[in-house]
């Protein structure tokens, strides 16, 4: 079975000034791509490549007005990417870690109501 998915997680969210802050926890995966390995016994099979996406912020949200907390094309500031690895060599290419998080695209806009 592949587990595929999103799930959103916030935590420590509390009244802070004039607005909301909490820890946000976004998980998303998906089935990429297909990739052909060699098993164990030599043979050849097809695998699926599996992207998966995890950000972990903290934020402030202004109660009323929508924010964008997270852009992919922008990235996080003051988090470098790193090139993935193959899965063995000469098996199989993996995209950047940059273009990974750059296509679809993934954004992230929150408001904060009060109720």
């Amino acid at each position: 079975m592949i587990d595929v998915g999103t799930s959103f997680d916030c935590n420590n969210v509390r009244v802070e000034g004039d607005g909301l802050a909490m820890s946000i926890v976004l998980e998303a995966s998906r089935i990429g791509d297909m990739v052909r390995i060699k098993n164990a016994n030599g043979v050849e099979v097809e695998e699926p490549l599996i992207t998966q996406r995890r950000v972990e912020l903290s934020i402030k949200l202004p109660l009323n007005t929508p924010k964008v907390v997270f852009d992919s094309k922008v990235g996080v500031p003051g988090h470098t990417l790193k090139p993935l690895q193959s899965l063995q060599p000469g098996d199989a290419k993996i995209p950047p870690a940059q273009m990974m998080l750059q296509e679809p695209g993934m954004q992230i806009e929150m408001t904060a109501k009060e109720l």
